[in-house]
């Protein structure tokens, strides 16, 4: 394969793991609803509930929220094995594609609530409890990685900044 073909195919890949990341992140609130019954319509990039009125138990609200969280954990620590085992830019794209999704639903978290956020409170703890576990789980991932094959600085910040990018188009759609 030319080096040429490999960069227009990583590149592509690039380009669709943060929407895929977005939509089975989705997809996992989606079974969630269906786990309790709850119709909700799954669309490229968010949950539509068919009746708005719900009242939902503290569990419930914690397993809805927390499953498109856990699910985007669950890549990152996938990322991080095939990083260990495999394919380290594989592994690596796909733990920092699901890494900068929670970032940005941190960012979001400032101004709006994030799942990380409606977790704590569906737990009764503080706010900011969920978003600082789950930073921080994937940022022991990076950093464990990092010392055993040496991640670029230059490829973690522009993936992460394609990846940002990208998210936050992926959302407006």
């Amino acid at each position: 394969m030319s080096k040429t073909s490999l960069i227009i195919k990583q590149l592509s890949f690039l380009i669709i793991l943060p929407c895929l990341t977005y939509f089975f992140h989705e997809f996992a609130h989606w079974i969630a609803f269906r786990f309790y019954n709850i119709e909700a319509h799954l669309s490229l990039n968010t949950i539509r509930l068919i009746n708005e009125i719900i009242e939902l138990t503290s569990t419930q609200k914690f397993i809805i929220y927390g499953s498109g969280v856990f699910f985007s954990f669950i890549q990152g620590v996938v990322g991080y094995i095939i990083a260990l085992k495999k394919d380290l830019f594989v592994g690596v794209s796909l733990l920092l594609s699901a890494a900068i999704f929670r970032f940005a639903a941190i960012l979001q978290g400032i101004f709006s609530s994030s799942d990380e956020i409606k977790m704590s409170q569906a737990m009764g703890i503080y706010d900011w409890i969920w978003p600082v576990v789950i930073f921080c789980g994937f940022c022991v991932m990076l950093v464990s990685l990092n010392k055993k094959s040496p991640i670029t600085l230059k490829f973690l910040f522009s993936t992460s900044l394609l990846f940002l990018l990208i998210i936050y188009f992926y959302s407006l759609i």
